[in-house]
């Protein structure tokens, strides 16, 4: 460690020294070195000046390092502060608050002579603003050194260059950041050889020039915050000004070519990921323009600057001189704009011409004097609109002729699957032609359901009134629009309806076929399904059963005739899974439920007749808000049974009307709705047979129950008028079903006035019923309509019930029931709650 007034002037390879304090006065190496390190403060205060040489002297050092930290500052009065002589890959680190300079004359800030590859940081400040005194110098042969400023880096000079690269070799790179400023000299002076120049920062002097790279190929980049203040001169060789970096920015052509800003190049390039745009006007006639990367959009006019796109994109409606599009390249005017080609427009094998079109007629285009056509691929962008069945585009124009053809097109943007387009050529002009290709809906249709919308779509023809609406859609967007299309909501109506109605006919008749009627031994008020031939109970629970049923304990009585009245609250609730993959149909939730009150008469001791009214609703929806909808509803029914033995028929007829409505969301939002009136009629019959054992009763039954549910002809509400309501054929849906089963009973004294009895039922049902299917047709097309599928019901089905009724003596009883259907493909859930009271 060097401290005070110290000096180390023979460091070793491999060494390591950290300057600190005022007063320090030189660090040098020995010559040819590698490793060594040296550190310029620590943050404190520190200060490094030889009287009579550079600061800082770096002899043919290779793989070394200065670092000078903030707050510390080299600076000399009679030569450079810090000299770099010889050596390679060196690196060079000036913090931020850190001051290098020199106020000898002739003299540098940072000095490198003959040494390459070496990297120099720059936070902090080079340079000063004495006479004679440059910042940087490279020179001396140095080659393919990089000088990195930074934001808050600022090199400087006064009447000299701020960075001076005179006599340096090929390859020396300036990436500035920060600020380069000369009071009254030229702030960059370039090498006979090539040197490269990247700003995005400020560069300025007070003199006329601010940049001056001579002789050589030299590069000048301009990226998005670059601040010029002054010429900048390319000087002799093929000089290059490129647009590049990653930032979007604009050049104004007017600042390029002789006696403007940027002078002497031979090369427009644009690099980097960018997008730049070029306004204003150039008359210049020696440059020509590579467009390599990124895009360049040309919005001005460069009509003698012949342009060849390598790669990148080439856009803008301004004019270039000849156009040269090689493989990998892309032109795109843009905006429904035309690009001015003052020359030949060439497109080769591998290259793309990029149109956007709308439904106008309006497209990009190309206006040039010839063009030559070796392939390449036109890449359509359709917008979003109207189009008509058909519509050309010209998309290219000459004034003398076009030879050649492109190889091909393709079309992306709205709808890309709609559109049938192909090329056309009459020697002066090139054509686009998109026709409406409405075939392409069962291209991308899937499922049976997706097919049958797709070929009515497909069916109406090219004139399709609301094609437009599906703009830029996904073919799984698509799809799922075709879904929506469908109308797939209104087949779930039946689900509900065939379950409202099945429960009415089951509930008329359970207190009779489960053993609840108005008596519980056969005392002339026998229940229907219990055995007449029960053995004798014991004395004490037949007094029990008498008193409860309110009759005396040895004498049967003559029958009497008797009504009863009940009233029951039903609902339940099904699941049926659609196909998404073959038939496309959705899953199903449907439930019902209501109310139903009813009386029978018992005009025989073995036979009632009756008669009931129920009031509900039922509700249905699709998965993935396909639609849904419900209904009021109220119905009517009759019903008898009859006992001979142990053997008992019943049976239920029931009409129901339903007051239906139905809400769906079409694509994009659109909200259909109908409203219509459907109707169901149905009838049940049962017949089974009770074996008495010791622990309860065991009756095997068989019943067969038939459904009819009517819909009529109705169409759908389509209050935004989107074209996509459909009109509903009427069609009447029929569910016919056996049952094969056994009802289990079980009755127990509860208390000397109540008798609970459990009930179970377990059974088989097969249905013969019609496909979830209706027809529709779209309002908008008259004539183009298609049959959609729903969920298909289950044909074969587990049942299973329980419950439990608790009779008192005074003619009330409670009873309730929960029962199960199971299937592979379906669930149903349903209940009944009952009050029966009997006089």
């Amino acid at each position: 460690m060097v401290t005070g007034s110290g000096t180390q002037t023979t460091l070793q390879s491999g060494d390591s020294v950290t300057c600190i304090g005022a007063g320090n006065t030189q660090i040098k190496t020995a010559a040819v070195v590698s490793g060594v390190t040296v550190n310029i403060g620590d943050g404190t205060a520190t200060s490094l000046n030889d009287p009579t040489f550079a600061s800082i002297v770096f002899q043919a050092a290779s793989n070394s390092a200065i670092r000078v930290f903030d707050n510390a500052s080299i600076m000399s009065t009679t030569n450079d502060g810090i000299d770099v002589t010889g050596g390679s890959n060196n690196t060079i680190t000036i913090d931020a608050g850190a001051v290098v300079g020199s106020t000898a004359f002739p003299s540098a800030g940072l000095a490198l002579a003959n040494s390459s590859n070496n990297v120099v940081n720059i936070s902090g400040t080079v340079g000063s603003v004495a006479l004679g005194a440059i910042g940087i110098s490279i020179g001396a042969g140095a080659a393919s050194n990089q000088v990195n400023i930074l934001s808050s880096g600022f090199v400087k000079s006064g009447n000299v260059a701020a960075i001076d690269l005179s006599g340096a070799a090929d390859g020396n790179v300036i990436n500035n950041a920060g600020t380069i400023s000369s009071a009254s000299g030229t702030a960059i002076i370039g090498s006979n050889n090539q040197d490269t120049v990247i700003n995005v920062g400020t560069i300025q002097t007070s003199a006329s020039t601010a940049v001056d790279l001579k002789d050589g190929n030299d590069v000048f980049e301009l990226r998005a915050g670059s601040n010029v203040m002054g010429y900048v001169k390319a000087g002799n060789g093929t000089d290059t000004l490129r647009l590049g970096g990653t930032a979007n920015n604009t050049f104004d052509l007017a600042t390029f070519g002789f006696s403007s800003q940027f002078q002497e190049f031979e090369v427009l390039e644009k690099t980097g990921s960018s997008s730049w745009t070029l306004t204003g006007i150039t008359m210049d006639a020696t440059a020509t323009m590579n467009v390599q990367a990124g895009t360049l959009i040309v919005n001005g006019m460069m009509a003698n600057i012949a342009t060849t796109v390598s790669g990148g994109t080439l856009g803008g409606s301004g004019m270039i001189g000849s156009l040269n599009v090689l493989s990998g390249g892309t032109v795109a005017p843009g905006n429904l704009g035309q690009l001015a080609v003052n020359g030949n427009a060439t497109f080769n094998t591998g290259s793309t011409y990029a149109v956007s079109v709308n439904a106008a007629g309006q497209s990009d285009k190309i206006a040039a004097v010839t063009a030559t056509l070796n392939g390449g691929t036109v890449a359509v962008t359709t917008l979003a609109g109207a189009y008509n069945p058909s519509t050309q585009y010209t998309i290219l124009s000459t004034t003398t002729g076009v030879t050649g053809s492109f190889s091909g097109v393709t079309v992306s943007g709205y709808n890309p699957q709609l559109f049938a387009s192909f090329l056309s050529y009459d020697g002066f002009s090139v054509f686009l032609t998109l026709n409406y290709n409405n075939a392409a809906f069962l291209s991308i249709a899937q499922t049976q359901n997706q097919k049958a919308v797709a070929g009515a779509l497909s069916a109406f023809g090219p004139n399709l009134p609301f094609l437009s609406s599906f703009a830029g859609q996904s073919d799984a967007q698509l799809r799922y629009n075709l879904d929506q299309l469908s109308g797939e909501a209104a087949t779930g109506a039946r689900q509900g309806a065939f379950q409202f109605t099945g429960q009415f006919l089951g509930l008329m008749l359970d207190p009779f076929v489960d053993g609840r009627g108005s008596g519980i031994v056969d005392a002339g008020r026998t229940a229907l399904g219990f055995s007449p031939e029960r053995a004798a109970l014991p004395d004490d629970i037949a007094l029990a059963y008498n008193k409860v049923l309110g009759t005396p304990a040895m004498k049967a009585p003559a029958f009497a005739e008797r009504w009863t009245a009940w009233g029951t609250a039903f609902g339940g609730t099904n699941r049926t899974s659609g196909d998404p993959v073959v038939i496309g149909s959705h899953d199903l939730s449907a439930r019902a439920g209501g109310v139903a009150a009813g009386a029978d008469y018992h005009f025989g001791r073995d036979a009632l007749v009756g008669f009931a009214l129920s009031g509900g609703g039922t509700k249905w929806d699709l998965a993935q808000a396909i639609g849904g909808g419900k209904s009021d509803a109220i119905q009517a029914g009759v019903y008898t049974a009859v006992r001979t033995g142990p053997a008992y028929f019943a049976a239920s007829l029931a009409v129901a009307n339903h007051w239906m409505s139905t809400d769906r969301l079409a694509p994009f939002g659109n909200q259909l709705t109908a409203k219509f009136d459907a109707q169901t009629v149905g009838g049940r019959i049962e017949g089974g047979y009770r074996f008495a054992t010791p622990i309860g009763g065991f009756t095997p039954y068989v019943a067969a129950q038939a459904q009819a549910f009517r819909t009529p002809t109705y169409t759908e509400a389509d209050l935004a008028g989107s074209g996509f309501g459909l009109s509903y054929q009427g069609r009447t849906a029929s569910d016919t079903r056996s049952e094969l089963g056994a009802r289990f009973d079980r009755a127990t004294l509860v208390t000397p006035n109540s008798v609970l009895t459990l009930r179970g039922r377990a059974a088989w049902a097969h249905d013969w019923v019609s496909d979830p299917t209706i027809v529709a047709a779209f309002q908008a097309l008259p004539g183009a309509s298609f049959i959609v599928n729903g969920a298909t019901p289950a044909k074969d089905t587990a049942l299973a019930s329980v419950g439990a009724e608790l009779k008192f003596s005074n003619g009330v009883a409670l009873s309730a029931k929960f029962d199960g259907e199971f299937a592979a493909r379906s669930t149903t859930y349903s209940g009944t709650a009952s009050l029966r009271y009997a006089w």
